[in-house]
């Protein structure tokens, strides 16, 4: 179900977007407190996902919202106070993807003949990443691990498995069971290399990825807190926050698992 849950929901933002072929971005009110956009007949109480933030006529009304965006594939993020026109504060904002796609990785730029390497991490274009399994660096998770892939597998069992990326070494097999497979807690360590093999009904994703330092969490946690200033966050800006930090520090797919728990109302907490 949760599988379903997430490609639905990707879908429905993909196709939004595509339709709409503005600008996307998420704003919620900055440092704790009220505020309004002049869209909105009524103070914000959550975040708002908008689909044209580059509309010259909306702007914030009261307080200070926290407008987050992306922009040549890198998450970006503005703060907007009263009178402030949002389409402003926007730098160069990408509308060839969505809020959630443009953490998807990129192509791999073709290196020069007779170049040593062929391409950019094979993780950038395994099916296993185009399916949001986990590519490039991600952290490594503090407790059990929950994996789900968009496609032909969504409701499927399976088996996933888990080597060593320098060697033959078999890391872990776990079964997939309703499209979803669960790593045990500490199956996979920090700072090391892994490729996986993910085989569920007519669909074999297969890619790679590395896992970050241990002290990685607690060092984007900090930038969290000092990004704030000294200011109260409440709990949803604190979360935007904690996706903000990580896709500019390089883990876009954590960033990407909690946008999508924050899209489908979960609370995340960093």
């Amino acid at each position: 179900m949760l599988a379903k849950t997430l490609a639905c929901a990707m879908l429905m933002i993909w196709a939004t977007d595509a339709a709409a072929g503005s600008v996307r971005c998420n704003v919620v009110c900055a440092d704790g407190k009220a505020c309004k956009t002049s869209d909105r007949p009524a103070l914000l109480k959550t975040s708002v996902s908008l689909n044209d933030c580059e509309s010259p006529s909306r702007k914030v009304d009261v307080g200070c919202a926290d407008v987050l965006y992306y922009s040549r594939h890198i998450i970006q993020f503005a703060r907007v106070c009263t009178n402030g026109l949002i389409a402003k504060a926007l730098k160069d904002p990408d509308s060839q993807c969505s809020f959630i796609e443009c953490l998807m990785p990129l192509p791999p730029k073709p290196a020069p003949a007779g170049h040593p390497i062929g391409s950019d991490d094979q993780s950038s274009t395994s099916s296993g990443a185009k399916a949001g399994l986990p590519f490039d660096t991600i952290l490594a998770p503090q407790g059990a691990l929950r994996l789900s892939a968009t496609g032909a597998s969504a409701r499927t069992t399976g088996k996933f498995s888990i080597w060593d990326a320098k060697s033959p070494r078999l890391v872990v097999a776990v079964a997939i069971e309703g499209g979803q497979a669960t790593l045990p807690p500490a199956a996979i360590s920090p700072q090391s290399a892994y490729r996986y093999k993910w085989e569920a009904g007519s669909q074999v994703l297969e890619g790679t990825f590395l896992t970050a330092s241990a002290s990685a969490r607690a060092e984007v946690e900090e930038d969290v807190r000092a990004s704030a200033g000294g200011a109260a966050m409440s709990d949803e800006q604190r979360q935007w926050r904690w996706v903000y930090m990580l896709a500019g520090q390089g883990y876009a797919w954590d960033a990407m698992q909690t946008t999508m728990a924050l899209q489908r109302g979960q609370e995340v907490q960093p």
